[in-house]
């Protein structure tokens, strides 16, 4: 729902059902999962403007997807932070 809020531009519902999940996933521990709320976090953040938080959700997302041996999710993630 996060990812959904977030594409409409309601970063603050966004933000509220990504964390939320945030919090669940690390709970079950589901690592790709994890990856992808913070992807998320990182364009929320980077379309707010604050561009150290959307950094650093990038780079936590980037390194789980690295440690999952994700290649084809680092790539897409790559590819669509450095266009933006």
């Amino acid at each position: 729902m996060g990812e959904n809020e977030l594409a409409k531009g309601n970063l603050e519902t966004a933000e509220q059902f990504l964390k939320e999940a945030l919090a669940k996933m690390k709970e079950l521990g589901m690592t790709w999962h994890i990856a992808e709320a913070n992807y998320e976090l990182a364009v929320l953040e980077r379309k707010r403007g604050n561009l150290e938080l959307a950094q650093q959700h990038y780079q936590t997302a980037h390194q789980l997807f690295q440690q999952l041996g994700a290649a084809k999710d680092l790539e897409e993630i790559e590819k669509e932070w450095n266009a933006n």
